[in-house]
């Protein structure tokens, strides 16, 4: 018999590679989905039995972004943490300001 331990989210073999999470409920998951699910949700995505407390996770944090210092792609990027927006603003920038700017 294997000893082999998958994660209760992809199914794939629980690793060092992987890392391992074991809930209060005795739920195993891989560190990237546990994490993922996390952002989500405070309950155990097998059991739906509340971990955020008992592990101690702190709820997310509220971000606020004051436009006046951020043109508005900036401002997005400030609040996903992430400049991958500006990859895609030509796209979207004509949409965004498109509405924004349509008088009705």
């Amino acid at each position: 018999m294997s000893d082999n331990i998958d994660c209760f989210v992809c199914y794939e073999t629980i690793n060092q590679e992987t890392g391992k999470v074991l809930t209060p409920c005795q739920h195993v998951y891989c560190v990237s989905c546990f994490s993922k699910h996390m952002r989500t949700s405070n309950k155990c995505g097998y059991c739906r039995r509340e971990i955020a407390t008992e592990l101690n996770i702190p709820p997310e944090p509220v971000y606020t972004v004051e436009l006046s210092h951020y043109t508005f792609e900036e401002a997005i990027c400030s609040l996903i943490g992430s400049d991958y927006l500006f990859d895609i603003w030509p796209q979207m920038s004509g949409i965004v300001y498109g509405d924004l700017n349509d008088e009705h």
